[in-house]
């Protein structure tokens, strides 16, 4: 036995990275099969909402590489927020009208502009006063948004819940 080199086994941490991106792959895989039944959709749906799913993994390192591999993660990806943004009655499974899209939007503005009145009511006047269908528009949002701070800016996200509160946020630490 002197003469036999020991035999290297992978550490569980090289086996997790060589299959951490095909087990996402699946998990999108099966939360578009969700989401593409009408019972489970609605309850899928609002953790998917919540947890800013499609956003967060836009920003991951997998969504920005390159390669076959890369190619099909942000097809998944894509098709996923697809499903996620995809105006559908919940009740009836039918398409909702445009209309009922604008209105729906229109009422997420109207509680960001509430929110931002209540976090940082002198730097975010401009937004707080502004049309619904004006703020809309990216690049009216940004340039409104523009006008805060850093910490107003953290204050309206924890408010938004995007991130979380600063308490927590030491806790965590």
């Amino acid at each position: 036995l002197d003469g036999v080199p020991p035999v290297r086994r992978p550490s569980a941490a090289s086996w997790y990275r060589r299959h951490a991106r095909s087990f996402v792959e699946t998990a999108l895989d099966f939360a578009v099969g969700l989401l593409s039944t009408l019972q489970t959709r609605r309850y899928v749906l609002p953790l998917l909402r919540h947890a800013h799913l499609t956003a967060r993994l836009r920003r991951s390192r997998w969504h920005a590489g390159d390669g076959a591999d890369a190619r099909l993660f942000r097809r998944l990806v894509r098709t996923l927020d697809g499903m996620v943004h995809f105006p559908l009655d919940h009740v009836t499974g039918r398409s909702l009208p445009p209309e009922e899209v604008a209105a729906g939007r229109h009422g997420r503005v109207r509680l960001l502009q509430k929110l931002c009145h209540m976090a940082a009511p002198d730097a975010a006047r401009e937004l707080v006063l502004a049309g619904a269908g004006r703020v809309c528009r990216p690049a009216v949002l940004r340039k409104l948004l523009g006008g805060l701070d850093v910490d107003g800016l953290r204050g309206l996200c924890a408010a938004l819940r995007l991130l979380p509160a600063r308490e927590d946020a030491e806790g965590e630490e």
